[in-house]
């Protein structure tokens, strides 16, 4: 389960912080290959849920030139990054499953993630994410995969015909019970 923490410049700490929260940061020949795909004609905002150092943002703000980003990371050094290098965007410092987050559904062109690869443990915190079809098919599930929590939070997110660019194990797509 996430946890909110500062980073102290120890390294000791730093890997701590690393394993705790699960962060494993997407290569940039990933990041590149995955802008690369994309048709980014209209886009105009997009949101990264578990930004990290924000290796998927930098390929999209080489080449569009008037997009709107929101990042959201759990790691306090991550969003001060963030901050530091896009300081006309927002950067959100905490849970991207926190429903009370600040962020409005339908509201982004495009969304793009490395979410966490691990499971967690089914909870009415992820009850708003499990309606419709896939809450027949995963509320009943003890442990759910964060990668799909974080798919269907980003489905949320996006406009009615937006963009999903999602970096997932190839399991998560040819599961029937993540």
């Amino acid at each position: 389960m996430y946890q909110s923490c500062t980073i102290d410049s120890r390294s000791s700490r730093l890997a701590q912080t690393v394993i705790e929260l699960n962060q494993y940061y997407t290569p940039e020949s990933t990041s590149l290959a995955l802008a690369s795909m994309l048709d980014i004609s209209n886009v105009r905002s997009c949101i990264e849920l578990s930004a990290g150092e924000g290796a998927l943002v930098g390929p999209l703000k080489a080449s569009i030139k008037n997009i709107k980003f929101t990042t959201v990371d759990i790691d306090q050094s991550n969003s001060t990054k963030l901050a530091n290098l896009y300081p006309n965007d927002v950067h959100i410092c905490g849970d991207a499953l926190d429903k009370n987050i600040g962020l409005k559904n339908d509201s982004f062109d495009l969304a793009i993630c490395n979410p966490p690869f691990s499971y967690v443990d089914n909870s009415d915190k992820y009850s708003y994410l499990l309606t419709g079809k896939f809450g027949t098919l995963l509320s009943k599930n003890k442990r759910l995969r964060m990668e799909v929590l974080f798919i269907l939070r980003n489905l949320q997110l996006l406009k009615p015909g937006g963009t999903l660019a999602v970096i997932v194990p190839d399991f998560i797509l040819n599961s029937r019970h993540c």
